[in-house]
């Protein structure tokens, strides 16, 4: 259609009455609406069309256009890869009311190769994933293609698309469809593109709990054969809910133990900011505890870390455990770098505090013998300030046993 014959339908059309339209929608029909929706002349038409329809409540040629428009499906994916013609179809859809009709076209392949085209599809993803249409039918659709969209760049973007607009009911659906598929799942977790599709809808669904417990096991173990990179992504993505689920820590401590210095020392690397935040977790702990006991280079680098916040650690209940490690498993040069930080007389009465007191005491033991003797003289010498019940009275008691070995 061109400008000339457009302008002059588009004035019939203001002018026309309600007894005017089924006419308008067949000479629409005859001239073959799939051209005009993809045409700029013919969608100005179209879009009057619906507009002067809606106005005059035809429903009927509404639905008889949306009618010819989907009746071929092979033409219905071409107009949908043409930007205009997208358009025209959703607003045909939204006027006739056909959305739920429409929802379950756009089911099958033909959605999953709409994604993987070069034509901006949010209109679409914004439509389909709105109330009037719900997302629920296509969540078994994505879920089942999430490998094929995953190591495809525009269908990742546009699968990320989709999740940001979707609602949480429609983004947990997604997310254990995702799930369903152990073998997909980890396929496309080893998949840059895929593993940001995936980390995208657990956080934003609010599924990270059961995002770590899915990680582990043999899952994670798979990573193993594969290149650092996507297991360090993965860890690191997700290290706080890891350390939080108490089979994903044990596991992931169990990784930690097995795997080459480098691995480790790289994981540290990845997840560096957060080990304070991991050290305060009843479970998370054990996971910074299990570093720091490697006494290598990956050790020294988790400490590091911490350094600067060992007084505020061990003063609160988990975190406490992490610098006792240090303590008992650190080389001297470390332990006696480290005690430069530490107040002793704030961690006597701290009921946490006090237990990293006993496990200061017991390494200068051997470590420094008379600053361990000057530590607990000044301890025992205190003894009536202490109630048989303070966390005071326990470091008395482990001072009083510690000179008894070394002499007074």
């Amino acid at each position: 259609m061109d400008a000339m014959d457009a302008s002059r339908f588009c004035r019939i059309l203001e002018a026309a009455s309600v007894f005017d339209l089924c006419d308008l929608a067949q000479r629409l029909i005859r001239h073959g609406v799939h051209l005009l929706a993809s045409d700029p002349e013919g969608h100005r038409v179209l879009v009057l069309f619906c507009n002067r329809a809606y106005e005059l409540s035809r429903d009927a040629d509404l639905i008889s256009i949306y009618d010819e428009l989907t009746k071929n499906r092979q033409e219905l994916g071409q107009s949908l890869l043409n930007e205009l013609g997208l358009e025209s179809i959703i607003l045909v859809t939204d006027y006739s009311g056909n959305n739920k009709h429409f929802a379950g076209l756009i089911q099958g392949d033909l959605l999953v190769r709409l994604m993987m085209t070069s034509v901006d599809v949010k209109p679409l993803i914004t439509f389909i994933s709105s109330e009037k249409v719900g997302f629920g039918a296509r969540q078994p659709l994505l879920a089942n293609n999430i490998l094929l969209l995953s190591n495809h760049e525009k269908g990742s973007k546009n699968l990320s698309g989709l999740i940001s607009v979707a609602c949480d009911e429609d983004l947990h659906s997604l997310f254990d469809g995702f799930t369903s598929n152990l073998q997909d799942f980890g396929q496309a977790l080893l998949n840059k593109q895929g593993r940001e599709t995936i980390f995208l809808v657990t956080d934003k669904g609010g599924k990270n709990q059961q995002f770590a417990g899915l990680i582990q096991g043999e899952l994670l173990m798979r990573f193993l054969k594969n290149d650092d990179d996507p297991l360090l992504a993965t860890i690191s993505g997700n290290i706080i809910s890891l350390s939080s689920h108490f089979k994903a820590y044990k596991n992931l401590c169990d990784l930690i133990t097995v795997s080459s210095m480098e691995f480790n020392f790289s994981l540290v690397q990845a997840i560096q900011e957060h080990l304070v935040a991991i050290s305060k977790l009843k479970y998370g702990n054990h996971v910074v505890q299990s570093l720091i006991c490697l006494q290598n280079e990956a050790s020294k680098l988790a400490i590091a870390s911490l350094k600067g916040t060992l007084m505020i650690l061990s003063k609160i209940a988990y975190s406490h455990f992490v610098v006792q490690s240090i303590f008992r498993n650190s080389d001297d040069m470390t332990v006696l770098d480290c005690f430069k930080e530490i107040n002793l007389e704030e961690l006597v009465t701290n009921p946490n505090g006090h237990f990293v007191h006993q496990s200061i005491v017991r390494r200068f033991e051997t470590l420094d013998i008379e600053l361990c003797r000057n530590i607990c003289s000044e301890i025992v010498s205190r003894k009536f300030d202490f109630e048989l019940h303070d966390p005071g009275y326990q470091v008395f008691l482990t001072c009083k046993s510690v000179l008894r070995k070394i002499g007074n």
